[in-house]
């Protein structure tokens, strides 16, 4: 589900599980990405700059109300067909975006 400037995540009853808001100079990229094991959600947010911009990979966790940024990644915005993705691989976050960038991000909670 998708608001004005909030990303929410329903289950099958309809009930909320977790949602977070969009910056206002954000563009979400492709539909968010669930963890298959239902450890969370993934997508990717877009910022434009006068030139290129930046896509956050943002991860949303079950309750949660804000998402967390666990990897940012400047991009060209080049013509028409720019993009990027993110999916799950396990407890991996593998990201790929049309300037040829890739990245993996590992969503594991680690010790401080």
């Amino acid at each position: 589900m998708f608001g004005r400037r909030r990303i929410a995540i329903a289950g099958p009853a309809g009930r909320l599980i977790a949602s977070a808001p969009v910056p206002r100079r954000a563009l979400l990229q492709q539909r968010v990405s669930a963890a298959p094991d239902g450890r969370g959600y993934a997508y990717v947010l877009t910022t434009r700059r006068v030139k290129g911009g930046t896509d956050r990979i943002e991860l949303l966790l079950p309750g949660a109300r804000a998402a967390r940024t666990v990897a940012t990644v400047p991009v060209s915005l080049q013509g028409c067909g720019w993009g990027s993705t993110v999916r799950w691989r396990g407890s991996w976050l593998s990201y790929r975006n049309l300037d040829g960038h890739h990245l993996a991000v590992d969503t594991r909670p680690h010790a401080s």
